[in-house]
């Protein structure tokens, strides 16, 4: 490797680095503060302890800095759902696992998952962010049933339309958190009923079609 290529790749790796220290930094600020309209370059920069110019170096403005952000949180969800999804394990313990780690890692961060949302719903551009990777998530839930069907685990006629409804009720769980406006169920409970009610829909329906069959050839 010549000195050229050498030093612009001590440069990439540099600037990756700030980078990350940034978004890092990015997410203790808002765990830390209780305003959304405190997040501010200014503050962010002086958090992170550098320069604002530096900070405009690496981000247009603090909603280039959010939306960053959101990609970052999204994309370790998404890795983890996927990790999850390739488990030897049956499909309600994979429903189960990705429903238990999305729900605790909001519950760990609320304060910051709050002030997240606050300046999501008051950014269409944001809004549209948040949503643009959805389609990955509803796959990995898709791929999952569509497993679980090849392994005769359930029956689903379906399994993309539901796994659009399982992502709805994830959102829905992460959203009622997030939005702290009523009262939930603990994460034990709140994953023990919704594997619960997946079960009934999706695997006694296979037993009893098993045992209708049974009943039938015994005639």
């Amino acid at each position: 490797m010549n000195k050229i290529n050498l030093k612009a790749k001590r440069k990439q790796t540099i600037n990756s680095m700030m980078k990350e220290h940034i978004l890092e930094t990015a997410v203790e600020f808002l765990k830390q503060t209780k305003n959304i309209n405190n997040f501010t370059m200014d503050n962010i920069a002086k958090f992170a302890d550098i320069a604002k110019g530096t900070l405009y170096i690496y981000f247009k403005n603090k909603d280039d800095l959010l939306k960053e952000l959101i990609q970052k949180l999204k994309k370790q969800s998404i890795q983890q759902f996927q990790k999850i999804k390739n488990e030897n394990i049956t499909v309600s313990d994979k429903l189960k696992k990705i429903f238990q780690y999305m729900l605790e890692d909001i519950e760990k961060n609320i304060n910051f998952i709050r002030l997240l949302l606050q300046s999501i719903d008051c950014n269409e551009n944001l809004k549209r962010d948040l949503h643009k990777d959805d389609e990955l998530i509803i796959n990995i839930f898709s791929d999952i049933l569509k497993q679980a069907l090849k392994n005769k685990e359930i029956k689903i006629e379906n399994p993309d339309y539901a796994a659009k409804m399982i992502f709805a009720c994830l959102v829905y769980l992460v959203r009622e958190r997030g939005e702290g406006l009523r009262e939930y169920m603990s994460i034990t409970n709140e994953v023990k009923s919704f594997i619960k009610l997946f079960n009934f829909i999706a695997i006694k329906s296979t037993k009893n079609k098993n045992s209708n069959i049974k009943k039938e050839r015994s005639k």
